[in-house]
């Protein structure tokens, strides 16, 4: 650094007031209390720090830290969370990790797609009230899921029984399950069966049943 002398050799009074000036300086604080110690070095600020924080949510090792944590992510707390439940599926209930995606659409329909409950009727009560814009999707993925395991006809009828917003997809692989497999029939409820009756007659095309019933063992009544 550069000082400014008088004439006589002595410091100017600039220079007098620059190093005052770097004596008073205070060095930056952090931008939250108890940051993440991974994160520590960008805790003076709050953007690149909730980035951090987003990236290591994984190794948050429980929901008291992530209850602590991610909402110090600021922009990025939705993803941090839906970053550690991805993480930690198999290890908590499915109730427990809904919790913790609380409104996040994107973290409820992520995590119902990849543990979805064994009952296709449950998994649709769960897309419904979790998944909001993803609902649909959520819903067809389930019925696409149960088609699938092959339903024998007790099932079939169990899930023809039961009203839901999405006739058309529950429609959709109930006629598949009757006209491409041979299994159970389109009796059910009033929406289910209008739905499946006209997949029933779009699937006498046998070439437009879904790809992968061919493959499949068919389970006859």
């Amino acid at each position: 650094m550069q000082f400014i002398y008088d004439v006589k050799g002595n410091f100017s009074l600039f220079s007098v007031f620059v190093l005052l000036g770097i004596s008073c300086s205070k060095p930056l604080q952090p931008v939250v209390d108890n940051p993440l110690p991974i994160c520590l070095d960008y805790a003076t600020d709050a953007e690149t720090y909730g980035y951090c924080v987003y990236k290591n949510a994984a190794t948050l090792p429980d929901i008291g830290s992530v209850n602590t944590y991610c909402p110090q992510a600021s922009s990025w707390q939705d993803d941090c969370k839906q970053t550690w439940v991805m993480e930690h599926k198999d290890a908590h209930p499915l109730e427990t990790l809904m919790d913790v995606c609380a409104q996040n659409a994107d973290c409820a329909f992520e995590l119902l797609d990849s543990k979805p409950h064994d009952d296709v009727l449950v998994q649709v009560e769960l897309c419904i009230r979790h998944a909001d814009r993803y609902r649909h999707d959520c819903v067809m993925h389930a019925i696409q899921r149960w088609y699938f395991t092959w339903p024998d006809a007790e099932e079939v009828s169990r899930v023809a029984q039961k009203r839901n917003p999405f006739p058309e997809q529950v429609g959709t692989y109930i006629g598949a399950r009757v006209a491409c497999d041979g299994v159970g029939t389109c009796d059910g409820e009033t929406e289910n069966k209008r739905m499946c009756e006209k997949y029933v007659v779009e699937y006498e095309d046998k070439r437009k049943c879904p790809n992968q019933h061919r493959r499949r063992k068919v389970i006859r009544r």
